[in-house]
């Protein structure tokens, strides 16, 4: 690039060519300067921007037809592997094995389970529309409909027959292995188009029968909306329009709506790919895959068929598979978009390149035109040296002072230097710098206590410099004032926090302070800014109002005063006042708009506390009162009014003593007073007085407020009222000691009144008694009348024991159907029998509740003190052994405490931390007695039976511990172990041997009524494995009829589950023959006790006879347990019974033995 200087001889040059000399102002000079540098950039500029363009056009028009190469590619792709998903799915349930059992067999059975397969077939592939399984007649025998994404099966009167359709014939038609692909089409059902359109494409092959004949066609309806999908998911960013047609140019994806699907369609059979875009048809009918670019747009196409086709295997001999174009279509239209993009984003870059040299341009040749003023300057003055006032000075290169005029030998000489000596040395930097760079340099320099401005010029042709100067000391002293001003003006304007601003309205130019940059954030800047600017900072919801603002005070050459939020550059939010005034000129047209910005974010802030103290105040929950120094009340708030009753206007200038209500004596308020006076502070509960005399508790808070110089200004009280908490702790108190269900006395309330009636029998040792009282079956009520009921009944029997007892005892509920009486005046046992034995005749008639008679008996145990304990919890536990003592005698009677009771309880708590323990320690093992068909003899599965192997190597029956885990709860650890071990182990048996055994696993009540029941034997059929058909669930038939309802519930939603149900002990309960044949029963075990008697003991032959008959009656089978003889056994047969378990063939065996009695194998001698 040219120096300076260069552009500056060359412009001059050019310039002296194209514009007359009369013209060389400065003012002219300058755009003679402009236009010369601009034309010259502007020219460089364009010729290599207008190659660069075309060559962008031609690269987006590569890349396009190179991404419609892609997309096209890429929905091919898509589309195969829509195809070959669907043909690998079809082959894949070709080879079922119980799709040959229904070719081979049509079995009923065979064709559900098909059928069910189907079903988790569709549920997992959403993308079939429909499965089917056509016989060679083409009857559907096998259907499954998806119905938005829930498939169903069609039931047998709902399926059609297909023999007519001409995919069946073309199917029909192939070999075995083969797969047939149909047209992608609409769906028909019962011989119309499905509304709405639902395009499916059938994939379909023929399974083999005998002698090499088709038995029937497997066929997969395969949704078209899912490829669909697929395709506009691959064109996604893409620029063309993805168009699909089949081998005769007929739309599946149209151009434009309602166009697709003229293959079908008569209405619609003039929609083709040829009529649309004849000239291109041709080639893409013609082609496999390519491009052509017509006067219609970018055609980029590709040619689909299932990969079957290549093998011929895709449609019957003489007919051609199906084959589908691909088309993605950019329009004329949208190639003239693109370009049309591409020519606005250069022309954009272009004229953003133009901006750029006019810019240069202009401040290239504003330097060029200054340089130029300067010598004309400097060569004017160099004429007339001797008469200019200013000092005219001329050095050599080497900063020697050659010429002076008058005015600059007077300033040489204060400076110390002359015509022939070297320059002073303060002139000596400026004059170098301007030799240096060849260009005039300015500098200001004080002498003599006066202020000059020197201009050093450089002459070329002469090698020397011109210094010309001029007395600016007025000047400056004027500028140092007016910074002055500004500084104080701005320290003002720094403590107020207020800035100041004026705006141009016509030019649009603004000026701001340094204090208003501060409030904004910024640091301050000299130049001037756009009152744009300022509004940019404005929260978004006030800046229109402020611009509002300003437009109305233009317009009207008025001011105005608002506030408004802004946002400071490191992200603060303030809020300022802004004050403005138009100044105007004297024809009244606005001149400046000037004003003030002030900072008063503090000041909102104080001002909006002190709003949310008097808002706090008026609608605080709690009484407020202030008063002076001498207790006048000067302000109260709704609250007071409201607990009080006192208005504001009642009660200011009064005293607080209005409030007074006498309950404090005198030495309470010397006490507050002194507080108040010392700490200047005092609360605590006191009584006060309504306006209406009620008396009522507050809690009240006093402090004082005091100046700056510790005077009391006044007293504030805040309190609230006590009233409701009070009686809130009169009603915890009253149910922390009573029941909440009958209102007697409860256990903590019991055992107080029990200690203080100890205390009070003394060291005399007087006797009194404690009865605890449980009722008798109750739980049986309630759950087989309700909860509800239940709690009635607690009620009724609490106020008719009180009211029987209520002037001898003290009675009070434990817990749940617990009673426990404290007969304090009781002497003797004696004395507490006849108490007892009141309460129970009182019972022997039917209690009526509701409606219902319920007949109620009590379980009664006595403990006496101080011979039975000598504090109320062992008194209370005493007398509760002796209620479970009377419980174990049948309930209905009253018993005594005795000593050998509390071993006896020692003993099951032993007992019970031994079965803990045992849980924990895996000590419980499950045995396998097997179950034997009759006559056959064969093993038809196993019992599981539970073993205690105790640590000293001891086992232990059932009949030792499963009271006790019933009684404890520990029976369900217990039976879920039971039960998932046997499930294990059956399922390995039934995959070691191949054989179809069942295990059978008994059920006790409590397990019975556990909720988790169910999700316990889905839980232990999904981890073994285990088919719900090869378990078997035995109960009691106790358990069957004690809650029958809630029986039939639980037991249904096992059979749902396919699990099987037995009968144990049968007839040792109490059935109800109309009850048995509502329950999902499959067989009755016959009780052991009733065995014991066979042959001989006619009873027990005429128990069991009566017994398998009534279950044949039923349709259900008969297992006899417990078989231990011959004669036992060929008893049973003869009676028919069809199972027998027992002793003859096996006792329990552990897991190991029963495998190897397996292996002997499974079937035994009978």
């Amino acid at each position: 690039m040219p120096s300076i200087d260069r552009l500056l001889i060359m412009s001059k040059d050019l310039a002296a060519k194209v514009f007359p000399a009369e013209t060389s102002n400065l003012f002219t000079k300058r755009w003679q300067f402009f236009l010369v540098i601009f034309l010259a950039f502007a020219l460089a500029f364009s010729v290599p921007f207008w190659l660069y363009h075309n060559r962008e056009i031609t690269e987006t028009c590569r890349l396009l037809r190179q991404a419609e190469l892609d997309h096209t590619h890429l929905s091919r792709q898509v589309f195969w592997a829509y195809l070959n998903e669907s043909e690998g799915d079809l082959m894949a349930m070709a080879g079922q094995h119980e799709l040959q059992a229904i070719m081979a067999t049509n079995d009923p059975t065979a064709r559900q389970n098909l059928a069910r397969d189907f079903l988790a077939f569709a549920r997992a592939k959403s993308q079939y529309h429909q499965v089917r399984l056509l016989g060679p007649d083409g009857r559907e025998l096998v259907r499954v409909n998806q119905n938005q994404g829930s498939p169903a099966i069609v039931p047998p009167e709902a399926l059609q027959a297909q023999g007519d359709r001409p995919y069946f014939r073309d199917a029909h038609q192939m070999t075995p292995g083969q797969v047939y692909v149909s047209p992608l089409d609409l769906n028909i059902e019962r011989g119309r188009i499905e509304r709405p359109f639902k395009p499916v494409l059938r994939l379909a092959t023929t399974l083999p029968g005998q002698e090499g004949r088709p038995a029937g066609l497997l066929i997969l309806n395969v949704l078209g909306e899912h490829l669909f999908r697929g395709l506009e998911r691959s064109g996604r960013g893409a620029r063309g329009r993805l168009l699909l047609c089949d081998a005769r140019g007929y739309w599946l994806l149209a151009p434009q709506e309602g166009q697709a699907w003229g293959s079908v369609l008569p209405e619609r059979k003039d929609y083709q790919f040829g009529r649309a875009f004849p000239g291109t048809w041709r080639v893409v009918a013609e082609g496999e895959q390519g491009q052509v670019d017509t006067g219609e747009g970018l055609f980029t196409f590709a040619t689909v068929r299932p990969a079957s086709a290549a093998a011929g295997a895709a449609a019957p001999a003489g007919r051609e598979a199906p084959t589908w174009k691909i088309v993605s279509w950019v329009s004329s239209q949208g190639l003239a978009v693109l370009r049309g993009d591409v020519w606005r984003k250069h022309l954009l870059i272009y004229l953003a390149g133009l901006l750029v040299i006019l810019a240069a341009s202009w401040l290239l040749s504003q330097a060029l035109a200054r340089r130029h003023q300067a010598e004309q300057e400097a060569a004017v003055l160099a004429k007339f040296p001797a008469e200019n006032p200013n000092p005219v000075l001329r050095a050599s290169a080497d900063c020697r002072l050659v010429y002076a005029n008058p005015a600059g030998a007077e300033l040489m000489a204060r400076m110390g230097g002359q015509v022939g000596g070297p320059l002073p040395e303060n002139l000596l930097p400026a004059c170098f710098k301007a030799l240096k760079s060849r260009q005039p340099v300015e500098f200001d320099l004080p002498v003599g206590g006066r202020h000059h401005s020197f201009m050093a010029s450089p002459v070329r042709e002469r090698n020397e410099i011109y210094l010309y100067g001029r007395d600016v000391s007025d000047r400056v002293r004027a500028e140092q004032a007016l910074r002055r001003s500004e500084a104080g003006l701005r320290d003002a304007q720094q403590v107020a926090r207020m800035g100041s601003w004026e705006w141009d309205p016509a030019g649009g130019e603004a000026v701001f302070s340094e204090e208003t940059y501060r409030i904004l954030g910024l640091p301050p800047r000299d130049q001037e800014e756009g009152l744009a600017h300022y509004l940019q900072f404005i929260d978004a919801e006030d800046r229109e109002r402020v611009k509002q603002e300003i437009e109305r005070a233009v317009r009207d050459s008025s001011g105005f005063t608002l506030e408004h939020r802004l946002h400071r550059a490191d992200g603060g939010e303030r809020v300022v006042a802004v004050r403005a005034q138009v100044l105007s000129d004297q024809a009244g047209e606005p001149r400046r708009l000037v004003g003030t910005v002030q900072d008063i974010t503090e000041y909102k802030l104080a001002e909006n506390q002190i709003e949310l103290a008097g808002r706090v105040f008026e609608n605080s929950v709690e009484g407020v009162v202030v008063t002076d120094p001498q207790g006048a009340i000067q302000m109260v708030n709704k609250a007071f009014t409201s607990i009080t009753g006192y208005t504001a206007q009642e009660v200011l200038g009064q005293n607080p003593r209005i409030l007074k209500s006498d309950h404090q004596e005198p030495a309470f308020y010397e006490q507050m007073w002194k507080s108040l006076l010392e700490k200047c502070t005092w609360s605590g509960e006191i009584w006060n007085r309504r306006k209406d005399g009620e008396a009522y508790p507050e809690w009240l808070n006093i402090v004082a407020y005091r100046d700056s110089f510790g005077r009391t200004l006044g007293y504030v009280g805040i309190f609230h009222d006590l009233s409701d908490i009070k009686r809130s702790e009169q009603l915890i108190t009253y149910q922390t000691y009573h029941d909440a269900l009958t209102g007697l006395p409860n256990r903590v309330l019991l055992q107080d009144r029990l200690g203080v009636a100890i205390q009070h029998a003394g060291p005399k040792k007087s006797a009194l008694a404690v009865a605890y009282l449980d009722i008798d079956r109750f739980r049986h009520v309630n759950d087989s009348m309700g909860h509800a009921f239940g709690d009635i009944l607690l009620q009724r029997m609490a106020e008719h024991l009180k009211g029987l007892v209520s002037q001898q005892a003290t009675v009070s509920r434990y817990g749940g159907d617990e009673f426990v009486l404290l007969l304090d005046e009781a002497q003797d046992a004696e004395a507490a029998l006849k108490v007892t034995n009141l309460i129970c005749s009182a019972y022997e008639e039917p209690f009526h509740v509701d409606g219902r008679d319920v007949f109620l008996t009590w379980s009664i145990g006595i403990a006496v003190y101080p011979d039975d304990g000598e504090d109320p919890q062992t008194l209370i536990r005493n007398a509760e052994l002796a209620m479970y003592r009377a419980k174990n005698e049948g309930g209905n009677n009253c018993q005594l405490f005795a000593p050998f009771l509390n071993e006896e309880m020692v003993q099951r708590l032993e007992m019970e931390n031994l079965l803990r323990r045992g849980l924990q320690n895996q000590e419980f093992l499950v045995y396998y007695q097997p179950k034997v068909e009759l006559p056959s003899g064969r093993i038809m599965g196993m019992e599981a039976l539970v073993r205690w192997l105790r640590p000293g190597g001891e086992i232990w029956s059932p009949a030792d511990f499963i009271p006790l885990a019933e009684e404890t709860g520990l029976i369900i650890p217990l039976g879920s172990l039971v039960l998932r071990q046997a499930c294990k182990d059956a399922q390995a048996w039934r995959r070691q041997f191949n054989a179809d055994l069942q295990v059978a696993v008994n059920l006790s009540a409590r397990q019975f009524r556990d909720e988790k029941l169910l999700d316990l034997v889905e839980e232990c059929l999904a981890d073994s494995g285990l088919p719900p058909q090869a378990l078997q669930v035995e109960i009691t038939e106790s358990l069957l009829m004690a809650d029958a309802p809630a029986t039939v519930k639980v037991l249904a939603h096992l059979q749902e589950r396919g699990v099987r149900l037995a009968i144990d002990d049968f007839g040792t309960g109490y059935s109800s023959m109309a009850y048995l044949r509502r329950f999902p029963i499959e067989s009755l075990k016959v009780d052991k006790s009733f065995v014991d008697g066979l042959p001989d003991n006619p009873d027990s032959r005429a128990i069991v006879k009566a017994v398998i008959t009534l279950a044949h009656s039923l349709g259900l089978k008969t297992v006899a347990e417990g078989v231990e003889t011959k004669e036992q056994l060929r008893a049973l047969q003869e009676m028919g019974c069809e199972q027998i378990q027992g002793y003859y063939f096996s006792r329990p065996l552990p897991p190991a033995q029963f495998g190897k009695f397996l292996q002997q194998g499974l079937s035994v001698k009978v």
